[in-house]
């Protein structure tokens, strides 16, 4: 993550990356629910990584994804590590899929007990990832610093009125105070904006 400010980067597309780590502790969680049937006797596994696998691959995106010498392969054909990698690139576009969503609520309810709560252990294992992004730009405790600046210019006049390159350049302006300054230093931002906007405009 500290690529994106060190190249003076104010944003980053995470999805990839996050819907990876995402699958990662469910893969986590699909081997203590293994473990945990052969102790406990569960006799409703989920097969979520088969579920899951079998949506991405019905949905068809994985093959957006493949290089020139896999084009017209059949997804089986594919080495497994390939395969591995396009289930967790893919996952993105069908969690909501409703065999997905069961599978996971399955999944979740073979490992659910008054110590273990596998939706938190997500979350958590996610947010952990999350928080180096956060590091990286300088966002830590930053929700003050937006929702005050968005009630100071809530009385100027044209604010709200639309334009959505003010209201992203605001963040970039309170994160990177500097077009020339890093993202973890703070300072005065006096423009003008990267699409050419002066500094007052908002």
């Amino acid at each position: 993550p500290t690529a994106y400010p060190a190249s003076r980067m104010g944003g980053a597309n995470v999805g990839p990356e996050f819907t990876q780590v995402e699958c990662r502790a469910l893969a986590n969680l699909v081997e203590m629910e293994r473990s945990s049937s052969q102790i406990k006797g569960v006799t409703q596994i989920s097969q979520f990584n088969e579920v899951l696998q079998a949506a991405v691959v019905s949905s068809g995106r994985w093959q957006k994804w493949l290089q020139p010498e896999e084009q017209g392969k059949a997804f089986e054909h594919l080495s497994p590590e390939r395969q591995q990698w396009l289930v967790m690139t893919g996952a993105r576009y069908i969690w909501t899929s409703e065999q997905v969503q069961n599978a996971r609520a399955r999944l979740y309810d073979n490992l659910r007990n008054e110590r273990f709560d596998p939706d938190r252990y997500v979350v958590e294992y996610i947010a952990q990832r999350i928080m180096k992004y956060f590091k990286a730009f300088n966002l830590i405790d930053s929700l003050p610093r937006l929702e005050q600046e968005f009630r100071r210019r809530d009385s100027l006049p044209f604010w709200g009125e639309g334009d959505i390159v003010s209201a992203g350049e605001l963040i970039v302006e309170i994160m990177r105070p500097n077009l020339n300054q890093p993202l973890d230093q703070t300072g005065q931002f006096n423009g003008p904006f990267a699409s050419g906007a002066p500094a007052i405009f908002a």
